[in-house]
């Protein structure tokens, strides 16, 4: 019931161009009360209604619509919207995303993302989804600039951290730690 008088209040603003009360309106909402929301609208009043959101919350709205409806967001958009949404995403929300679109918009989005986050996008596209890589890799994503989630109690070598592994699943499945820092480890199976 709530949803419905939400959805008429957005079209209510929307057709009769109220677009600063519209703005507000959505901003009061959730994330994810936005998204389904827009998942309501047809395509052409979707696509007004999120270039509306102000772009902290369209990334954040964007990564809740299905991948059809985020398509159709992503190819509306100019070169610098859609950068700013996928440079706003998870590495694996984007990269979920990129693996469905086509070569030419992939090429183009990538080549405006920001370095860090197009290398964390190309990283993920190389493992299979649900792998070990894919895994680890969507876990540092998340934990990326917590810097209070050190994972090591002393200082380790290389050497050392896969003589300790050897004996026990680590070694099983052969997995070679190659690097690691304060708060990420990387590693080859």
């Amino acid at each position: 019931m709530e949803q419905i008088k939400e959805l008429e209040e957005v079209l209510e603003l929307l057709n009769t161009k109220q677009y600063t009360k519209l703005r507000q309106y959505l901003a009061e909402l959730n994330d994810a009360d936005i998204a389904g929301l827009l998942e309501e609208l047809e395509e052409e009043e979707m696509l007004k209604v999120f270039r509306i959101l102000p772009k902290d919350l369209a990334a954040d709205v964007f990564s809740y619509l299905d991948m059809d409806n985020q398509q159709k967001i992503i190819t509306s958009l100019s070169d610098k919207e859609a950068t700013n949404i996928i440079n706003n995403l998870m590495a694996d929300d984007a990269a979920d995303l990129l693996e469905e679109m086509p070569a030419n918009i992939v090429k183009k989005l990538l080549t405006n993302a920001s370095p860090d986050v197009r290398r964390d996008i190309n990283h993920l596209l190389r493992y299979p989804e649900d792998s070990a890589g894919s895994i680890i890799l969507k876990t540092n994503q998340l934990t990326k600039g917590k810097t209070d989630m050190a994972i090591w109690k002393k200082a380790f070598t290389l050497k050392q951290l896969n003589e300790m592994g050897k004996h026990c699943a680590v070694g099983h499945l052969g997995i070679e730690i190659s690097a690691y820092g304060e708060n990420w480890i990387e590693a080859k199976m």
